[in-house]
């Protein structure tokens, strides 16, 4: 599941994800973002960071998606509030969605 982070869903995705589960936090966050160590430690889950995407990639993306090259509703399949981050969870490890987008 990709999500951009903060406090909030670093640390609801820490505490809700299954044992051995990864997070992958893609982008530089534009402050410090605290996380549940000890959640993570105890269910053995990976935080991955990445920096591949930056702000001339996500224009890109945008301008082909404008132009019609691209459905965005084709892509991110489900939305979900960081209060139904579990469920989110649920629904990226069934296989029946594209992307599961975490989002207010």
């Amino acid at each position: 599941m990709v999500v951009p982070a903060s406090n909030i869903t670093v640390w609801l995705l820490s505490t809700n994800c299954r044992a051995t589960s990864a997070i992958r936090r893609f982008g530089v966050p534009s402050q410090p973002v605290t996380i549940a160590l000890p959640s993570l430690q105890e269910h053995q889950i990976r935080l991955q960071g990445c920096a591949t995407y930056m702000p001339d990639d996500y224009a890109r993306a945008i301008a082909i998606i404008q132009a019609g090259g691209v459905r965005a509703q084709d892509i991110v399949t489900a939305r979900l509030p960081p209060e139904r981050v579990a469920e989110a969870f649920v629904l990226s490890a069934s296989g029946s969605q594209v992307k599961v987008l975490v989002t207010r």
